[in-house]
């Protein structure tokens, strides 16, 4: 009978100290390389629910906000409606441009699904299929002496405070 006990005891331990909670994954994440040698992803998760989304490489720079969610291991971002600016507008107008009121709408993107792992996030294609490698410039070859600097590595955001 004490055996029993002591073997329910430490399998009811195991499973309780296995299960990692997600809840708590307020911070700064990003990606550990450059994709393609040029763009870098982070992500600063707030602990009140807010993120600031950044993507920025060769000539290239997005940014977001919005708020962010978590079912089981997803990361789901609902992005926040950024007004256009048409200050610009009039001027277009003044020499012959015709911008009408159905051009000039802002496009809400869809919720982008990210995944937890390990204190990782991966990103994910549309599909939700986990991106877990990606090309990369490396200072080394490939195949050592030979091959290209060019190569796939593993790719995910990690935490950096």
């Amino acid at each position: 009978m004490k055996l029993l006990n002591l073997i329910i005891i430490v399998a009811s331990l195991s499973v309780l100290i296995s299960c990692s909670s997600t809840k708590n994954i307020a911070g700064t994440y990003r990606s550990n390389f450059a994709d393609l040698g040029f763009f870098v992803t982070m992500i600063k998760l707030k602990k009140d629910s807010t993120f600031e989304y950044r993507f920025r490489g060769d000539l290239f720079n997005d940014t977001a906000t919005g708020h962010y969610e978590i079912n089981g291991h997803k990361l789901l971002l609902h992005y926040k409606e950024v007004p256009m600016d048409t200050s610009g507008f009039a001027y277009m107008r003044s020499i012959g441009f015709k911008l009408d009121s159905n051009s000039l709408k802002s496009v809400v993107p869809r919720n982008y699904v990210f995944y937890i792992r390990r204190n990782k996030i991966y990103e994910s294609y549309q599909n939700e299929k986990i991106v877990t490698k990606a090309f990369g410039y490396s200072k080394w070859k490939k195949y050592f002496l030979f091959g290209t600097h060019y190569y796939k590595h593993k790719h995910y955001l990690k935490k950096i405070y």
